[in-house]
This record gives C-alpha cells, sequence and structure tokens, in this order.
C-alpha cells in the first residue's frame, strides 16, 4: 500500500483521516493501523474508501507494494 498517496487523497479531499473513519463506519483507530500497514484493508474497505475519497484508480494506493 502507498500511504502517502492515500493521505495525500485524503487532505486533498479537505478531511481528515478521523472523519473519513467515521464516514466508511471504521473506529479512527483501526483506520489508523490499516494505514500503518499493521493490519490489511478489506475488499469492501477498500471500496467504501474509493467512494468516498472519489478515487478512480485504487490500484496505485491499494495495491502496491
Amino acid at each position: 500500500m502507498n500511504t502517502n498517496l492515500l493521505k495525500g487523497a485524503i487532505a486533498s479531499n479537505g478531511i481528515t483521516q478521523k472523519e473519513l473513519a467515521k464516514i466508511i463506519g471504521m473506529s479512527n483507530n483501526s483506520l489508523s493501523r490499516k494505514i500503518q500497514g499493521q493490519r490489511e484493508f478489506t475488499l469492501g474497505e477498500v471500496v467504501s474508501i474509493c467512494k468516498a475519497l472519489n478515487i478512480s484508480e485504487p490500484a496505485d494506493i491499494f495495491f502496491n507494494d
């Protein structure tokens, strides 16, 4: 996962990580652990994040090691 691209997408949408967590129905702590790479995102979570942030090409963010 490319953490910098995800954080950039969050910022470019004018929301905080905490706000994104609320939008997608996840605790801020869980989202933080997933962004830090301590846990993996589920497919459903990736879809929810893409919808919330208007990401049309998620491969660069979520499927890039």
